[in-house]
């Protein structure tokens, strides 16, 4: 495996680092992904993917509305208030 240079942030984080780069705890990120609120990992990984939590974390506080894309995060966060 190549390791990134320094300056190239790597995309896909475990679960452990993908709560700390939230800032979240371990246990608060597991439930807020529960919830759909923060997305799960990448399909058939154990990997999430950055550029969504950005996303996420976007939407929720309030930076950015996304409107034309409904998907199972947009539906959690409806459902749960």
């Amino acid at each position: 495996m190549t390791i990134l240079p320094m300056n190239i942030p790597k995309r896909g984080l475990n679960e452990k680092e993908a709560a700390e780069y939230c800032g979240l705890s371990a246990s608060a990120f597991t439930r807020l992904v529960g919830k759909f609120v923060i997305p799960g990992p990448i399909p058939e990984t154990r990997r999430w993917d950055r550029c969504a939590l950005d996303a996420a974390l976007d939407r929720l506080s309030g930076l950015t509305t996304n409107t034309t894309t409904s998907n199972a995060l947009d539906q959690g966060m409806a459902r749960d208030g």
